[in-house]
């Protein structure tokens, strides 16, 4: 897993119509996922380690609340409420 900084930065890697980013995955082998919930899979499956319930409920459920946490966060930081 790879932090952007930005999204202009995010926007370059992933190329006008994709091009960049699938130029990438040619010449490395390697899928390449561009997420717009950063952290939101490395603390979903945080929440999960820490408290041992893992089944495919409670999955859905961390994940659907680390994503809307994840979006709030977002919105709030463009606001200029920072994170």
């Amino acid at each position: 897993m790879v932090d952007l900084p930005s999204d202009a930065l995010k926007g370059r890697i992933i190329g006008r119509e994709g091009r960049n980013i699938r130029a990438l995955e040619v010449a490395t082998g390697v899928e390449l996922i561009v997420d717009d919930t950063p952290g939101g899979s490395k603390t979903g499956h945080r929440v999960l380690v820490a408290d041992g319930r893992i089944n495919p409920a409670r999955i859905e459920g961390v994940v659907a609340r680390v994503r809307a946490e994840v979006d709030d966060a977002s919105q709030e930081g463009g606001r200029g409420g920072g994170f």
